[in-house]
């Protein structure tokens, strides 16, 4: 019978190189209209498209490539609220930024997203995995307070800047709107910490870090975060205070204060409430040495 009938398309193709498939299943003439859509992107290079990105970037991407497989199943019952699921994985791989002179800002050998049943058109929206492996993090404060890692974000506008015309405020989340992460893990991954300036430089590192965080729900209707567990397996900790700098005459003016910027009224925060906390096999060392700066 017709309502049987499925309707199949396919579409194959190279997006730079990179093999991409579309493929669909619908049952169109059925009452609930059924459709199934599978993409599959295999290794795509996302150096060669930062340079569409809206802004000039302050960070070189030495490499990175992505791997999307993800399969999409949309549903409209007769008479109720439509549905569409998703399921697949996301895989970010062989990520390398810097700064635009060279200098290290991190290093992701494999970021893994992966769902299992995502409702985005439903109140809770469900992640089952987050992995990062062995990424690598150098974070510097400078001088002025800044952090190199900001680099990575698109330019503040200028203050001088034309003013645009005002918008109106972002609605409310619906009430009730949930995230639920199934697991975050982090796998051998390596903290650089930094600061050379002041009297005290500070070298911090983390390495061997492992982390696993079970079952988180936040909640934006009650603002609250719940989570079952989270347990670190695994890390090795180094600090490394450098020694006061020789004291010398200083004919510098001392900054005068900043009048305090008017600020709106801060939003209600959220009720954080973690079940179990659990580390084992954690190491630290500290010491003190001339640094940088010191």
């Amino acid at each position: 019978s017709q309502v049987e009938v499925f309707v199949e398309p396919s579409f194959s193709a190279k997006l730079n190189g990179a093999p991409l498939h579309l493929t669909g299943k619908s049952r169109p003439f059925t009452v609930s209209k059924d459709t199934s859509l599978a993409l599959d992107l295999d290794d795509v290079d996302l150096t060669r498209y930062v340079a569409y990105l809206p802004f000039k970037p302050n960070f070189k991407l030495a490499s990175a490539t992505v791997d999307v497989h993800l399969a999409a199943v949309f549903r409209q019952p007769d008479g109720k609220t439509p549905e569409l699921s998703l399921k697949g994985s996301t895989t970010l791989e062989s990520v390398v930024a810097t700064e635009n002179d060279g200098k290290p800002l991190l290093r992701i050998p494999k970021l893994a997203v992966t769902l299992d049943d995502m409702r985005p058109l439903s109140s809770q929206l469900a992640v089952s995995k987050v992995l990062l492996e062995q990424a690598q993090i150098d974070l510097v404060k400078s001088a002025d307070g800044s952090f190199n890692l900001a680099k990575l974000a698109p330019p503040a506008q200028s203050e001088t800047a034309k003013p645009t015309a005002p918008t109106k405020s972002a609605s409310p989340p619906a009430p009730g709107l949930q995230f639920v992460l199934g697991e975050f893990a982090i796998q051998n991954a390596r903290l650089n910490y930094t600061e050379t300036s002041g009297e005290h430089p500070l070298h911090v590192e983390a390495k061997d870090f492992n982390l696993a965080v079970v079952n988180t729900r936040l909640d934006l209707g009650k603002r609250t975060i719940d989570v079952a567990n989270i347990a670190s397996a695994q890390a090795t900790f180094s600090l490394q205070h450098g020694k006061p700098a020789t004291a010398s005459a200083s004919t510098t003016t001392p900054a005068k204060p900043r009048r305090p910027a008017t600020k709106s009224a801060p939003e209600p925060g959220f009720v954080v409430d973690i079940e179990d906390v659990g580390k084992e096999g954690w190491r630290a060392w500290i010491g003190e040495q001339r640094l940088p700066g010191g």
